[in-house]
């Protein structure tokens, strides 16, 4: 096979085109890119604004969650507050109900006391009686103890005339 022709030392009409080509091509380009600026310059005029929206209904939504988020926590706060004043009232009404238990407990031990006491109370006051009708019994008693010692003056009359009989 013959050698192929040889490759020409500048370049050749097909790349002088090809060029040409590029470059309106590329200035194509460059008006597209510009072109492309310009409507992402005015499209970020928009987008900013429904940036600056987008961001605000966002923190507002934060705001909202933090909000409800701090009103669940003084809801549980409350509830486990109400919880501890219920248990709290349970106890008090538990220790009030066994204090009450223990006072009728303790009022029925004073009624039984006071009634001990009014029935031991009689009974000293009727040993009372008895220890002065005993006295007075006791000072009867005496009474006739000394005038049985004491010499009757009939008696000692009679005795001394007894006596005197005896004698003579």
């Amino acid at each position: 096979p013959p050698p192929p022709p040889p490759l020409p030392s500048g370049p050749c009409s097909a790349c002088a085109d090809l060029r040409q080509a590029l470059q309106l091509k590329e200035a194509e380009l460059t008006e597209l890119r510009q072109k492309l600026l310009q409507q992402r310059a005015a499209a970020c005029t928009t987008c900013a604004e429904l940036r600056r929206v987008l961001e605000s209904k966002e923190l507002e939504a934060q705001q909202d969650r933090l909000q409800l988020q701090e009103e669940r926590q003084i809801s549980e706060q409350r509830r486990q507050q109400g919880q501890q004043l219920l248990e709290q009232a349970q106890r008090a009404a538990t220790e009030r109900n066994t204090w009450r238990d223990r006072a009728q407990q303790l009022q029925g031990q004073l009624d039984g006391t006071q009634a001990a006491t009014q029935l031991a109370q009689e009974e000293v006051q009727r040993l009372r009686k008895q220890v002065e009708s005993l006295q007075q019994l006791l000072l009867q008693l005496q009474e006739e103890q000394q005038l049985l010692h004491q010499p009757d003056p009939r008696q000692q009359e009679l005795l001394q005339q007894h006596l005197q009989q005896q004698q003579q």
